[in-house]
């Protein structure tokens, strides 16, 4: 498939198959992430992918938990595979710095290119994938085993989509641009 198709076809999927996602096609999706730019080559993340029933099912109930269990992601427990992204925090001090300074956080935006780049490939294998920002981070560092101090801005589920395609509602391009 080529970009323009990728990038047409990449959605936000909400209802899963129950179908295993092989190791090999996982492997594929993080070797994207993993290969993606970074802020003086800092590579701040880590990917914690649960696969296993009991590890999924205890991050997809630790994530709607609490006031995060309102109905807005019940889908989470059906997806075959849920990635934490963890964001290393002053991976490199050169970004860090910048970032304090410009009060911009280069390691959330590197996270974001390498999680796009993640969900890209799912999309080319034919998997889908939903970022997920809306999650309880303490009880999902919890049932990870994560220190208090890790951060997790992103979840990921992902596996074979079960709904139908959607049609992209998109501003108009003079809506979103302007050349000077």
């Amino acid at each position: 498939m080529d970009f323009d198709d990728l990038i047409k076809t990449r959605r936000s999927v909400r209802k899963y198959r129950p179908d295993p996602v092989p190791e090999d096609m996982v492997e594929s999706c993080l070797e994207a992430a993993r290969t993606a730019p970074s802020a003086c080559n800092s590579q701040p993340w880590f990917f914690h992918v649960c696969r296993s029933d009991k590890v999924r099912r205890a991050v997809a109930s630790a994530m709607n938990s609490g006031m995060y269990g309102q109905g807005m992601n019940r889908f989470i427990d059906q997806a075959p595979v849920i990635i934490a992204v963890e964001t290393l925090k002053r991976a490199k001090l050169a970004p860090w710095l910048a970032g304090l300074i410009r009060n911009v956080r280069y390691e959330m935006m590197d996270v974001a290119i390498a999680t796009d780049h993640l969900t890209l490939k799912a999309a080319e294998l034919g998997l889908g994938t939903c970022w997920i920002g809306w999650f309880n981070e303490r009880a999902v560092k919890s049932a990870l085993g994560l220190e208090r101090s890790a951060h997790l801005d992103v979840m990921i589920t992902l596996g074979w989509p079960d709904d139908r395609t959607r049609a992209k509602s998109r501003k108009e391009p003079d809506q979103v641009r302007r050349y000077l």
